[in-house]
């Protein structure tokens, strides 16, 4: 992935060369091997044998070694005509240099050991796609995944795509894949195969086509890899480019170009002039302005340097780093850095030794890597880069991938890197697309997946046939014509003709979609406003209506002995008519929807109760006000209420009779059935068990005895016939299902099941009972608090003493002291003593300190808990000990929060981009430094002055535990040494 030439002994020695380096062992090779068959045909034993410690072919042939000195003598018989001593790699590299060599016993046959294989083709969610084509015809399997996609973006955390595929990343914008692969289709025929699926390329293929429409309208930032994604690898952008002009077209069109690449040369912005001289000459050739070239920017190192086009003399320049790095970047320092740096170079060295692959070490001011000397394959490559990955820790993140022809490891990632460029240049995600060609498990371009949508090529010529379309979609919605000009030509009834297809082929389903998807790319706040419009205009035609049909009089309605205030709130609510009535259901209706959608969005994608009772309450004020009824203010408050409490009785009572999980064990054959549009006879499968494990085993026997009529199951047969068919097997057959279990038993027990969980999700959410347990528990009733709900529900109303508590770890322990990793630390002790073993806490805290990723441990975290809680459905679950609580919260505060300072506490000192860093401890040897990068260890007994900010906080979190239950918990860490082991 980067340009290789002769590396340097310095410190900040470039990469690049590999192609020069390569021919210059290959003419060696070539040399030697014609050496070799002058030898042998001349007599002459006067020429050199292999080189010390290189094994000959011949010798391995034999079963020698290679070590130093002349190779063992092999037995005579093995000796063939024009079998020279050559060493093994040159043959391997260069197979056709000796065609003397017999076939079968020539390394040329060895060849196919460095073909890559399927090791650049890695990703979950295709490769579910092409599983599913097992059951399904393309256009299904395409239909399916939009609508699991567009389900996955609204609720990531609990879609049923996330269940399927956990690995699954961020949709940023809506993808119209049945749509893709019927443009995809229209010139490969995919549909038109009886035999073979579409191979991961032609998936990917189509998942591109649909990002690239998706991302064409509100598109701003559009970055790029360099090697192998705008040029072959080893190669510069020359002025014979292609994607010159590409380029040019799309500053042109108002939006900005990066690219951003791995290699790197601190101060010295002519080697990157260098990588694109012909985009630079391009520049100067069409005389571009500023205000097209300041839309060009180029990320050197993975995220460490950027660089931008000087006005005056049309070359590169280093933008400040202070103008475009962010907080966490800028609060790095050296000597963290260096450690990063020494211990890859480490890995580094240590894997490719025990890979017997001789390298050649490249160190950078930011990065390390090495690079083989001989010829190595692909799958070495990878091997060390994943040992790496998984051995390396550090408290700066980085990235350790494989470039094809070499292993670096970088300060940082391409992520954070476009995330700064992002916050440069004022980007949201969905306005941003990433093209690379490295999206695999060790691919530099994976990172890009967290912060926009990606584009992901295999070549050159793949990136300029997609950018072509994204520029063809981009130009379409500026000229697109409401009318056909050529139609006006043709006169008028053939544009009449064209009118009235127009019209016929109108489809307002497809064109509110549309809108919908519009609305869903635009500023939360719009989308907010548009929701409270569209519901208020429902609300008065409604309303409207309502006051025409309504013949009410309250003055006779009320009678001699109604209630005076009664009759005057229902005259107040019914002056003005039908209009005022429209009024009225107007403001309730679009403040209710207004609402709702805010509150979701604040709570970042969450629906539950509270949001609901949120909503309806503004509503009922709103409503109350609008209408004009006597005592406004405590009508205002008592409507409100009243409508917050029915609203959340409804909600509670709608999900108590909600199942808990969807049938996934028989969403294929649901599908199935409403492809043929046999919706009917689904509830038929479950009561024959019929899951998607036994399709492929369906019968004439097995569809009658659920009951399916003989029509349907002609039907369903014809079509699985298209798939099991002996003459188009696509993969060997579905194992046999396991004997399912009887069926009147399990039937009786799960009605019996599910009317006690109705029973008691009813009586968890009426009012008398379950919402005053709510009202009155910080956690909020039968529910289980989830992370955000901790924090908001008890940190939020802590006192003076806790927050400077909290504050104090952050100051003596850095960023991994912060509120959010402390707080995730006591939510997981306070939730899940009891019913998680203690174990797995500690290590999701070891993980947190070197992952840092919060949601996979979280989710880990929840999935434990619902499963222990699963068990006791019917009883009360258990309730951990307090002192088992709070053991494990010391514990693993003490291990993911406690231990050597960050260097990013910096960041969080107030005022100004790059703060004063702290006082840093005296340096440390290596391996202390290693301990206290893993937190506090097993058995470390927790300083006084820590023990001393985190007593109060566990106090606080139990108020039933007292200052000697702290205190005890703090000083017994010693004695839990082996606890977790």
């Amino acid at each position: 992935m980067r340009a290789l030439s002769t590396p340097q002994p310095a410190a900040g020695a470039r990469r690049g060369g590999q192609a020069g380096a390569q021919q210059q062992a290959a003419r060696q090779a070539a040399k030697r091997c014609v050496a070799a068959r002058v030898i042998l045909q001349n007599g002459s034993n006067g020429a050199p044998g292999p080189a010390a410690g290189e094994p000959s072919f011949a010798a391995l042939r034999a079963g020698g070694g290679g070590g130093g000195g002349q190779a063992p003598p092999r037995p005579p018989s093995l000796a063939e005509p024009g079998v020279a001593d050559v060493p093994y790699w040159d043959l391997l590299a260069h197979p056709g240099i000796d065609d003397s060599i017999a076939r079968a016993k020539s390394a040329s046959d060895a060849a196919v050991l460095r073909r890559k294989g399927h090791l650049k083709e890695q990703d979950r969610l295709i490769e579910f796609m092409r599983d599913m084509h097992d059951t399904h015809t393309c256009e299904e399997v395409m239909t399916k995944m939009e609508r699991w996609v567009s389900e996955h973006r609204s609720d990531p955390r609990r879609s049923k795509l996330k269940r399927i595929v956990p690995t699954v990343g961020s949709f940023f914008t809506p993808l119209r894949l049945a749509d893709a692969f019927r443009e995809y289709d229209a010139f490969f025929h995919l549909s038109r195969r009886k035999h073979i699926p579409p191979n991961f390329a032609e998936l990917r293929h189509i998942l591109n086509i649909a990002q690239i429409h998706a991302s064409a309208a509100a598109l701003r930032l559009i970055t790029f890899d360099a090697d192998g994604t705008l040029y072959a690898d080893g190669q510069h952008m020359q002025q014979d480019n292609e994607m010159i002009q590409l380029f040019i077209n799309l500053m042109r069109s108002n939006i900005d170009v990066g690219i951003v690449t791995a290699a790197g040369y601190p101060g010295e912005a002519a080697k990157f002039e260098s990588r694109i001289q012909g985009l630079l000459a391009a520049f100067a050739k069409y005389k571009l302005p500023p205000t097209i070239t300041n839309r060009f920017h180029l990320m050197g190192g993975e995220c460490n340097y950027l660089l931008r086009v000087n006005h005056g003399s049309g070359r590169l320049e280093f933008v400040p780093d202070d103008d475009w790095q962010t907080p966490e970047m800028l609060a790095w320092e050296e000597e963290d850095i260096k450690e990063l740096l020494d211990d890859a170079q480490t890995q580094l060295t240590e894997g490719a030794a025990r890979l017997c692959m001789p390298v050649q070490l490249i160190r950078k001011t930011r990065s390390v890597g090495v690079v083989p000397t001989a010829a190595t394959i692909y799958e070495v490559l990878e091997e060390l880069a994943i040992s790496v990955q998984t051995n390396l820790i550090s408290k700066l993140p980085f990235c350790a991938f494989n470039g094809g022809n070499d292993v670096f490891v970088d300060v940082g990632n391409k992520s954070i890197g476009l995330d700064a460029l992002m916050r440069h240049l004022d980007c949201y995600p969905h306005e941003v697309l990433h093209v690379g060609d490295r999206f695999s498990d060790t691919g530099n371009d994976t990172a890009t997946r967290d912060c926009c949508s990606i584009v992901w090529v295999a070549n050159p010529e793949e990136t300029g046939f997609f950018v072509k379309m994204l520029l063809k979609d981009i130009n379409n919605r500026k000229t697109m014509p409401y009318i056909d000009t050529q139609s006006v030509r043709a006169g008028p009834r053939t544009a009449a003709a064209s009118v009235y297809k127009g019209l016929a082929a109108f489809d307002p389903n497809r064109l509110k979609a549309q809108f919908d998807d519009w609305v869903k790319t635009q500023h939360p706040g719009v989308e907010v406003a548009v929701a409270t419009l569209s519901s208020a205009a429902q609300g008065v035609f409604i309303g409207y209506l309502l006051g025409s049909f309504s013949a009410m009089d309250p003055s006779q309605a009320a009678g001699g002995g109604a209630n005076p205030q009664v009759s005057a709130q229902l005259a107040a609510l019914q002056k003005g008519g039908p209009w005022g009535q429209a009024r009225n259901l107007g403001v309730f209706t679009g403040v209710n929807a207004g609402l709702s959608l805010a509150i979701k969005k604040a709570r970042g994608g969450k629906e539950d109760v509270w949001g609901s009772m949120g909503a309806a309450f503004g509503a009922g004020v709103a409503f109350s006000l609008i209408s004009g009824v006597p005592n406004p203010l405590q009508s205002a408050f008592t409507t409100g209420a009243a409508f917050a409490g029915f609203n959340g009785l409804f909600y509670q009572i709608s999900q108590a009779f909600k199942p808990d999980h969807d049938d996934v064990e028989y969403a294929q054959g649901k599908y199935m059935l409403m492809t043929l549009g046999l919706q009917k006879f689904e509830g038929n499968l479950k009561k024959g068990q019929l899951t998607d494990n036994t399709i492929m085993l369906w019968n004439d026997s097995a569809l009658s005895e659920i009951r399916i009529p003989a029509g349907p199951r002609l039907l369903i047969l014809h079509h699985l016939d298209r798939y099991r068919n002996p003459s188009a097997i696509l993969k060997p057959a579905l194992p046999l299902p396991q004997p399912p279990a009887p069926v009147a038993a399990a039937g009786g027990n799960d009605v019996f099941a599910d009317i006690k969980r109705i029973a008691k999700k009813i009586q968890g959410a009426l009012p008398i009972v379950g919402l005053v347990s709510r009202l009155s528990a910080p956690g909020g009733g039968f529910d289980e608090t989830s992370y955000p709900e901790f924090c908001r529900s008890v940190f939020d109303a802590a006192d003076t003493t806790v927050r400077e508590a909290v504050v104090g770890l952050e100051q003596r322990h850095g960023r991994l002291a912060q509120s959010r990793w402390l707080y995730i630390m006591l939510w997981m002790a306070k939730h899940g003593a009891g019913l998680v073993p203690p174990k797995n806490v500690i290590l999701a805290a070891r993980r947190l300190r070197v992952t840092q990723d919060i949601e996979i441990e979280m989710d880990r975290f929840e999935q434990a808990r619902d499963a222990a809680l699963a068990k006791y459905r019917m009883m009360a679950p258990p309730k951990g000990k307090l002192s088992d609580a709070l053991d494990l919260a010391v514990d693993g505060v003490a291990v993911l929060c406690l231990g050597a300072p960050s260097s990013a506490a910096a960041a969080a000192a107030p005022g100004g981009r790059r703060p004063p860093p702290p006082p840093r401890p005296p340096t440390a040897a290596p391996a202390d430094r290693r301990a206290a990068l893993a937190g506090l260890g097993d058995g470390a007994a927790v300083s006084a002055e820590d023990a001393a900010l985190l007593e109060p906080i566990l106090r606080y979190v139990w108020p039933e535990a007292s200052a000697e239950d702290a205190a005890a918990s703090i000083a017994g860490r010693a004695g839990r040494v082996s606890a977790y082991t």
